[in-house]
C-alpha cells in the first residue's frame, strides 16, 4: 500500500490489489476512509474523520485529480506508484 502524499496529518494511499471504481485511502489520527475520484465522497469511513481535515483533502485532490487517475491506474497494472506532491 504505497503511500503518494500526507495531507494534514493523513497518509494518502493506494493498494495495489485494491478493485472496483477509482478511489484513495485516506488513513492518520485514527481513522480509515474511502475517498471516490469522480466526486471525491467518502465511500467508506471507519473513525472519525473531522470535516476541516476532510476539507483539506478534497481540497489537495481536485488540485491532483490527473496524478490521482494515474496512481490509480499504476496500482491496478501492479507497477511502482509514483508520489504526488503536497
Amino acid at each position: 500500500m504505497p503511500t503518494v502524499a500526507w495531507i494534514a496529518g493523513f497518509a494518502i494511499l493506494f493498494y495495489y490489489d485494491d478493485h472496483g471504481e477509482p478511489h484513495f485511502h485516506v488513513r492518520g489520527k485514527g481513522s480509515v476512509a474511502k475517498i471516490m475520484l469522480a466526486d471525491l465522497s467518502v465511500a467508506d469511513v471507519k473513525g472519525e474523520l473531522p470535516a476541516r481535515e476532510l476539507r483539506a483533502i478534497r481540497n489537495w485532490a481536485r488540485a491532483h485529480l490527473p496524478e490521482l487517475y494515474r496512481a490509480w491506474s499504476q496500482a491496478r497494472a501492479q507497477r511502482p506508484i509514483d508520489g504526488i506532491g503536497g
